[in-house]
């Protein structure tokens, strides 16, 4: 409490306790209006004072209060005894946290325990509504940063230091002359903020930066993994427009490990964050109020993610992005209701249902593949009989024969005198061998031709039939029965970890409750570091290992070297409680409510793709139920062409099925399998099936291998592409 008597118009103030302190005044409540607050500057420079004076009587003088209810904007001027100016009364924010403390999953899980994603898509929308509400009163905020902006457990906002906001009036321009790096667009990064004039565009970067990182688990839109060369500071990366996690802009830069694409949360927010960052400063960025109606829009859209409640996506089903993001970063963003304690809780379905669902599994089958063939109509072969060329031919070999000998007799019996004689006959013969000879290479050319063609028109069949979606489902399905009945024993075994290892539960437990940006001084964290290390998921004194830092671009050993010394003071203080506590069972439940979530997605995919499996076997066998002209068309040229063969005596020459590959079908896995194989054809038309895998592209952004994945949303939904083999650290994709 402050010493000195202070006034508002002549009537004294009694104040109450201190509720913020900043680098230019404290804030204070009133003993006698628990609704108003004072804030009192702490400036010593006279000059700087009356600025300020100045600046404040003419946003009292302008009403800004009654104008925008979601800031906190001066009410009255507030003077000692001597009518000196002092600081300024305004609406007191009550029961709010800073919004740091929403965006990151460490803060999150003890300021906001009951917050979920909807929740933080609420308080996004909100955040853009008191922005809004400031740019129509005619100001603009220039300072946005995540210490400005208070969040109530009811998703309400508001906004504070209102009186550092730029404002016009009566011709007067008060500049907003303060600014955080990692909030300041690229234009004015690096420039003294005394002389510059700031635009409400300037704002819609610092805005579009707070959404994003709310809406991304505290990831910076900036902070990412270079692929090549050094890591630029993050004001660089700013100025330079290496927006991480564009989907239109390749700029070098691999997003942080775990995180998910936007487009995976919500195409919209693709489009509209694109236009933030990557767009040149002479483009109006997403207004407030766009942001308002993308905000509104996606909340009514958001569906809640079956596997756990806390999770929403647009369209969550297996591809929740915050299922695949846990899994990925080994981290909770969200704290589930627990809806049971214990160690015996269940893994989830039960064996039995499991035994009838991969029973139900292996009974969906197909025929070998080389069966799977539309009915073909009973056919004799033509070939080219009749024709007076190939009954000659068929005698060539015969011909060859006779034709020697004729000519080894005609030498021993007939004099050389008689050269009119054999000259002529041996001509006549080897010309007429010449002629079968080039008869033959275009018969089998022929034949070579119209096994081509088949195998074709099999494949582009079989294809259009969901030969290749089912045994690329059937495979997956595999891998997820495997997986499943694997997780009994895997839960157990991390029970049983959890039981021997309570000393280092305690102590994480323990560690996770110091976050690093609330640590006095940690020497070389500033902000901008600070939000790197959020952006690899490091909040907390828990996450602080040598080998995570060290993976975080710009961390190497001198800079990791003070936050593993404040660790290790922080371990110095631990002690270790030998009996059960509440932190043993919270682990407990975790682990519980780990394995239940896996068990449940496994389980409900299964049953999805039996039930695809069944459909899809059913649509082929009405097809192989039925004759295909072009089928039909291809197998009777082939075999007329076979019977030409025949005809003539020669090879009739294997037939190779190259299928195109499936992805994820191991090579000799199965009859249906993609293994390449080959058969001699025969009058039966029955062919072996078969592929021969191709060399896998390299990934356009990063050079990586690529493997082929099957689209689940999108134009493609159902179709495969090529992914880069390093997803999702990397995203690059071919058609």
């Amino acid at each position: 409490m402050t010493a000195t008597r202070l006034y508002v118009d002549g009537t004294p103030l009694r104040i109450g306790s201190r509720i913020g302190k900043g680098g230019e005044g404290e804030v204070y409540l009133l003993e006698q209006d628990a609704k108003t607050a004072l804030k009192l500057y702490t400036v010593n420079s006279e000059e700087k004072l009356r600025a300020r004076e100045k600046k404040i009587k003419a946003m009292v003088d302008a009403k800004l209060s009654a104008n925008a209810s979601l800031v906190s904007f001066p009410r009255s001027l507030v003077t000692d005894a001597n009518g000196r100016f002092k600081g300024f009364l305004m609406a007191a924010v009550r029961d709010h946290k800073v919004f740091h403390e929403l965006y990151g999953p460490a803060s999150r899980k003890h300021s906001f325990p009951k917050a979920d994603y909807k929740f933080l898509v609420r308080v996004a929308t909100n955040i853009a509504r008191a922005v809004a509400s400031v740019h129509r009163a005619g100001c603009v905020i220039g300072d946005i940063n995540h210490s400005g902006i208070l969040v109530s457990d009811a998703a309400t906002v508001s906004l504070i230091d209102a009186d550092s906001f730029q404002f016009e009036w009566k011709n007067t321009v008060f500049p907003c002359e303060v600014g955080v790096p990692e909030y300041t667009p690229p234009e004015l990064q690096g420039l003294s903020f005394s002389g510059v004039t700031r635009t409400q565009n300037h704002d819609r970067f610092g805005l579009a930066v707070v959404i994003f990182q709310l809406l991304m688990m505290g990831r910076h839109p900036f902070s990412g993994t270079p692929r090549r060369g050094e890591m630029l500071p993050l004001h660089d990366a700013i100025r330079q427009n290496k927006f991480v996690y564009s989907e239109t802009v390749d700029v070098g830069f691999d997003q942080p490990p775990g995180t998910p694409a936007i487009s995976d949360i919500s195409p919209a927010l693709s489009r509209i964050f694109d236009r933030a960052f990557t767009h040149a400063s002479r483009d109006p960025r997403p207004s407030a109020e766009e942001w308002i109606g993308c905000l509104e829009k996606l909340e009514t859209e958001l569906k809640r993610c079956s596997r756990n409640p806390m999770h929403y996506a647009i369209a969550p089903g297996d591809d929740c992005p915050w299922c695949e993001m846990e899994a990925l970063a080994n981290v909770i963003l969200f704290i589930p209701p627990l809806t049971f304690g214990g160690a015996t809780g269940v893994i989830g379905v039960s064996n039995g249902d499991l035994a009838l669902l991969v029973a139900q599994l292996r009974s969906i089958d197909l025929p070998p593949r080389d069966r799977i063939l539309p009915q073909l109509q009973p056919y004799i072969p033509v070939g080219s009989q009749g024709s007076a060329t190939s009954k000659v031919s068929s005698f060539v070999p015969t011909i060859k024969k006779i034709s020697i000998v004729t000519a080894v007799i005609a030498l021993a019996i007939f004099s050389p005198t008689m050269w009119f004689i054999w000259i002529p006959l041996g001509i006549w013969i080897f010309n007429l061998v010449e002629d079968g000879d080039d008869e033959n290479a275009r018969v089998s050319d022929a034949a070579r031709a119209a096994g081509d063609e088949w195998v074709s028109v099999v494949a582009a069949w079989q294809k259009k039939v969901g030969v290749e979606s089912f045994l690329s489902k059937k495979r997956q399905a595999g891998e997820w029965a495997g997986e499943f009945q694997k997780l009994a024993a895997e839960k157990q075994v991390e029970l049983n970890s959890v039981s021997s290892n309570r000393r280092a539960t305690q102590l994480t437990a323990f560690l996770d409750g110091f976050e690093i940006r609330r640590a006095k001084k940690i020497k070389g964290i500033g902000p901008a570091r600070l939000a790197q290390l959020i952006s690899y998921g490091i909040e907390t004194a828990a996450d602080i290992e040598r080998s995570r830092l060290l993976s975080v671009p710009g961390f190497g050993e001198a800079i990791s070297r003070p936050l593993l010394e404040w660790r290790r003071s922080l371990e110095a203080r631990f002690v270790y409680n030998p009996a059960s506590n509440a932190a043993d069972q919270l682990e407990v439940s975790r682990v519980n409510e780990k394995y239940r979530l896996r068990s449940s997605s496994l389980e409900r995919s299964l049953r999805v793709v039996v039930g695809e499996l069944a459909q899809i076997r059913q649509q082929i066998t009405t097809a192989m139920s039925r004759s295909d002209a072009t089928i039909q068309a291809a197998y009777r040229r082939l075999q007329d062409r076979e019977a030409d063969l025949r005809q003539r005596g020669l090879a009739v020459p294997v037939v190779n099925f190259n299928w195109p590959p499936i992805s994820g079908v191991s090579q000799g896995s199965s009859g249906n399998s993609a293994s390449s194989s080959s058969v001699r054809s025969s009058g039966s038309g029955t062919y072996r099936t078969g592929a021969t895998p191709g060399n896998s592209p390299r990934c356009p952004r990063c050079g990586s291998a690529m493997h082929r994945r099957t689209a689940h949303r999108g134009t493609n939904a159902g179709g495969s592409f090529w992914g880069c083999s390093r997803f999702p650290v990397c995203r690059g994709t071919r058609n």
